[in-house]
């Protein structure tokens, strides 16, 4: 059952890529870009979608998954991690976050259809989602502190009239660090330029 609010391939991605806190005890990192475009493919080639991974975690349908040197005991921990998942999706919520995946509609076209497999499995936003396909009056991707910039004095009014939206391809909580720059760059190319 997908978490609330979530569909279900998008759970599975953001289980499979997501960072909820305390990573850095953890024995494996969530997949990178290029390591779940790789399962994404081998997903569909196998004709399966994000969702049917919670469906068949510790089964046998996961045993090719070899082929792309994503390790097997790596995705079925990842897709373990529910309840983190869980608690951070609450936090999230109270503070106005929302999460997209690439499986969803509302994800928009212009990062698929620019960066292909390049674009961010996972957007976390704040403020109206349309914004991010139609040119809303204004869009801020960030490099990092999306939950910080979401509740600041700042962009409070924009957020709640409608006429900002916040978008970050990486977890609310995650601090801006140069590395982040040029995926958020990537973004911003590929949102100023839908068509």
């Amino acid at each position: 059952m997908p978490a609330e609010g979530l569909g279900a391939d998008t759970e599975a991605i953001l289980l499979l890529c997501g960072r909820f806190g305390g990573e850095a005890r953890a024995p494996f990192e969530p997949l990178s870009t290029p390591e779940y475009a790789a399962l994404a493919r081998w997903l569909h080639q196998h004709g399966l979608r994000p969702a049917d991974l919670l469906a068949v975690a510790g089964g046998s349908a996961l045993d090719g998954v070899h082929e792309n040197e994503l390790e097997r005991q790596r995705i079925d921990f990842l897709l373990a991690r529910g309840t983190a998942m869980a608690l951070s999706l609450e936090r999230w919520s109270r503070a106005g976050l929302w999460v997209l995946s690439r499986a969803d509609a509302a994800y928009p076209a212009a990062l698929k259809r620019r960066l292909k497999h390049d674009a961010p499995p996972l957007l976390y936003g704040a403020g109206r989602q349309a914004l991010l396909d139609v040119g809303g009056r204004a869009v801020s991707v960030l490099a990092g502190d999306l939950l910080k910039a979401s509740v600041g004095r700042l962009n409070r009014s924009s957020l709640q009239q409608g006429r900002l939206a916040l978008v970050s391809p990486f977890a609310p909580e995650v601090g801006v660090h140069a590395d982040n720059a040029s995926v958020r760059d990537r973004c911003i190319d590929a949102l100023a330029d839908p068509s």
